[in-house]
């Protein structure tokens, strides 16, 4: 597996392909460091699951008598090593999900690229 530099709408080139995505962000409870919370993802999959953490943040940030119950689960076909996706499942506890209750699959993707999960490697898309 090799890693893609990618090169943004202004020409910067300081975005990677492959980042370390964490299941549960650091700021939602999830561990740092823990390697059991840590799978290779996308510069796209890693983003919208940013968005996704950002409206936990942003409710608990308001809501602080509510709780959220998190849960994210990578999705693997047969024994490959990469996720194809990860689906997201949130849900307010005292508010009964008003605010905050959602399942959403995020595809471990990245635009104008196809990945082998088995192995990791990237090549242009042609289509």
């Amino acid at each position: 597996m090799f890693n893609v530099l990618l090169t943004t709408d202004n020409g910067a080139t300081d975005h990677y392909l492959f980042n370390r995505c964490h299941q549960i962000a650091w700021a939602l409870g999830g561990s740092e460091l823990g390697k059991e919370n840590i799978f290779t993802g996308t510069l796209s999959c890693n983003l919208t699951m940013r968005l996704f953490e950002e409206s936990i943040w942003d409710f608990l940030d308001t809501a602080k008598d509510d709780h959220v119950l998190y849960r994210v689960t990578p999705v693997f076909k047969g024994d490959e090593l990469i996720p194809r996706g990860v689906l997201l499942e949130a849900y307010a506890v005292e508010t009964k999900g008003l605010f905050i209750d959602f399942c959403q699959y995020v595809f471990n993707a990245q635009p104008g690229f196809e990945i082998d999960y088995t192995t990791g490697d990237v090549s242009l898309s042609l289509g």
